[in-house]
């Protein structure tokens, strides 16, 4: 009995990470290593947060290339957008905030304390698709130096 929950839950434990590399497209490049923290009161309802490690190579071209490069990736949307950092502080307390929030509650520390830090200072990049008109979602935060990228969505 414990092995076929075990089993359940490594299952689910693959789909979810499967359903946050989708929403990235593979031309970035994404490793093996991956963080999530993620809470749905419903299909319609609910935030979350995967964070994969980069490939090498796509750090490499991304710090070379920066903005241009990933202005050239395929857009996941015609609405998407891409900005460098730092990001304006209002933005960082609204899209990551303190880390206190459910949508963060699982993730490792460190991890969010390198998305708050890529984000303060200069040479990482990120996207927001403005949905509401006072929330937008979701975003990518590439951060080259850390190796790594974000998608949250809410």
């Amino acid at each position: 009995m414990a092995s076929f929950a075990v089993g359940g839950y490594l299952f689910f434990q693959r789909a979810y990470e499967e359903s946050y590399r989708a929403a990235i497209p593979s031309a970035y490049g994404l490793g093996k290593r991956f963080w999530r923290s993620d809470i749905t009161f419903n299909p319609f309802q609910g935030c979350g947060i995967g964070v994969f490690d980069l490939d090498p190579r796509t750090i490499e071209t991304i710090k070379r290339g920066g903005l241009a490069y990933l202005l050239s990736l395929p857009k996941r949307t015609a609405r998407e957008r891409w900005e460098g950092t730092p990001a304006p502080e209002h933005w960082i307390d609204n899209e990551i905030g303190e880390g206190d929030g459910w949508c963060y509650e699982g993730l490792d520390t460190q991890i969010f304390a390198k998305l708050k830090a890529a984000a303060s200072r200069g040479g990482s990049y990120y996207t927001v698709e403005q949905v509401w008109h006072d929330r937008s979602s979701p975003l990518l935060l590439v951060m080259p130096e850390d190796g790594l990228i974000a998608y949250r969505w809410q």
